[in-house]
């Protein structure tokens, strides 16, 4: 269920139609994907991809944290999870994914991504309307955006 896309397009929807549902999507985008592919192939790409979606599953759930996760585009992992606040869960899942690593053969590669949020709380009733595309779109600028700040991530 955790990684079932239409569980996951479904809580997404949410995000726009219950502004008090307390649901954030994270959008994470593994910095070093693209370098994995050309040096070790499609395969240690997935293996990393799902490494590092697995880390930030394996954070939430042992937080309590109720989520959905689905790899978008093939190199960013979408997370819904629903909380009170989302602040010390981003910061903490930054933290302990810049401590992490990836071990293909002989390399460790860093499992540091650039991360976006959207949450509803950030909008007024009514300003956020969009389709579950939409939201992921917006997610992935903010995502990219993130590579230019200092910390990586864009709440």
């Amino acid at each position: 269920v955790v990684f079932n896309k239409s569980n996951f397009i479904h809580r997404l929807k949410l995000i726009t139609d219950d502004k008090e549902a307390n649901h954030h999507l994270l959008l994470f985008n593994p910095e070093i994907y693209q370098r994995i592919g050309k040096e070790k192939g499609i395969i240690a790409q997935d293996n990393y991809i799902h490494h590092v979606s697995n880390r930030i599953y394996q954070y939430l759930i042992a937080n309590h944290i109720d989520c959905n996760i689905f790899i978008y585009k093939e190199e960013y992992i979408a997370v819904i999870f629903k909380a009170d606040s989302y602040r010390e869960y981003l910061d903490e899942i930054y933290t302990k994914l810049e401590e992490d690593k990836f071990k293909s053969g002989m390399r460790e590669y860093p499992c540091s991504c650039s991360i976006g949020l959207i949450s509803p709380r950030n909008f007024e009733p009514g300003e956020f309307r969009s389709n579950d595309f939409e939201l992921l779109s917006t997610a992935q600028v903010l995502c990219n955006s993130a590579k230019y700040d200092d910390k990586r991530k864009i709440g």
